[in-house]
């Protein structure tokens, strides 16, 4: 399958209950990663999260050809960007795209908003992170650069126990050209 065989659509409360397995299956990838291989087994956004950013922030599911949601990205408004909390795609349909039209879907959402830019935090080093993410235009974003809040999703990732020199803040401009 390619990305042009899925739909995405916006995410209803229904979908919350499904969408964790789809994160747990999409973090086997860590798997290949000593260093990050529990990540695999770790906790997951729960199902009360993903109701609340449905009901208040953004978030789109993917469905394949049986309407059955396979990948979804979640954010919310942050100052005058839109964060992405979470993008994953369940394993069994990685590398068709899916990713990269979720992003698209969550770039169109914020150009028609308003907002300024995309943001989110993510693995160092990790091809379906920081890597994947660059391709797409986001800019690893540092130090003095980092805004007050992207500075405290990575401490607060840190003190849930991500490893603190594996993170790193990208964002991306909203401007009128699409990605």
């Amino acid at each position: 399958m390619n990305a042009a065989i899925y739909e995405i659509r916006p995410a209803m409360p229904e979908d919350a209950a499904l969408v964790p397995a789809i994160e747990q299956s999409a973090g086997d990838l860590f798997r290949s990663h000593p260093d990050l291989a529990w990540i695999a087994d770790g906790d997951v956004q729960s199902e009360q999260r993903h109701i609340d950013l449905i009901a208040h922030g953004a978030a789109w599911v993917a469905l394949d050809a049986d309407g059955f949601p396979v990948a979804f990205l979640n954010g919310e408004l942050i100052g005058r960007s839109f964060h992405i909390w979470e993008m994953s795609v369940h394993r069994d349909h990685q590398r068709q795209g899916l990713g990269s039209k979720l992003v698209g879907h969550a770039y169109d959402y914020a150009l028609a908003k308003g907002y300024l830019a995309l943001t989110l935090t993510t693995f160092r080093q990790v091809d379906w992170n920081d890597v994947f993410y660059s391709r797409l235009g986001f800019q690893l974003v540092e130090g003095g650069q980092l805004s007050d809040k992207l500075s405290q999703i990575l401490a607060d990732e840190a003190t849930a126990g991500l490893p603190a020199g594996r993170r790193c803040a990208m964002v991306m401009p909203v401007v009128e050209q699409p990605i």
